[in-house]
């Protein structure tokens, strides 16, 4: 690991630390990582106010995919799943690893990622997984089409 990346490590960790500090309070939990604020900060592309978590960077839609998949797949409950999850998500990637009998993560740069693919013509056999997450990608595919009916073939 480069030295930049430790550094960029330790500056987000210290940051966590003091908006903990500024923004203690009970009013926000994020169910990722289970700390509490007075309000989230601000984030995503236009930084809306009140939405991003502090400590794990988790936004609305992170939160609210966890909190389905937690009630709704029973993740916590059971490590029978095997997940493959396209252009994966920090936040998430750590508690799906977790909870996922297989956990293979997949982007068509292949940056940080188990594997490079390309979501038109996936490698895998029929019926290879039982969840797929792709969050924030199909926008980018000049055939999602395809793309989806191989979701669903695999």
């Amino acid at each position: 690991m480069s030295n930049i990346s430790n550094i960029q490590k330790l500056l987000k960790r210290f940051r966590a630390i003091i908006y903990g500090i500024l923004f203690s309070g009970d009013e926000r939990l994020c169910p990722l990582c289970g700390k509490n604020y007075k309000k989230f900060g601000k984030g995503g592309v236009e930084k809306r106010e009140d939405s991003q978590c502090m400590n794990c960077g988790s936004l609305e839609r992170h939160r609210f995919l966890w909190l389905f998949l937690e009630r709704e797949t029973r993740t916590k409950s059971s490590k029978n799943i095997s997940t493959l999850h396209i252009a994966p998500e920090e936040c998430l990637e750590k508690h799906l690893r977790k909870y996922s009998r297989e956990y293979i993560t997949s982007d068509i740069e292949g940056k940080n990622v188990d594997i490079k693919i390309d979501i038109r013509n996936i490698p895998f056999e029929d019926e290879t997984y039982d969840l797929i997450l792709c969050s924030h990608v199909l926008e980018h595919v000049d055939d999602d089409r395809k793309a989806l009916r191989e979701f669903l073939r695999i």
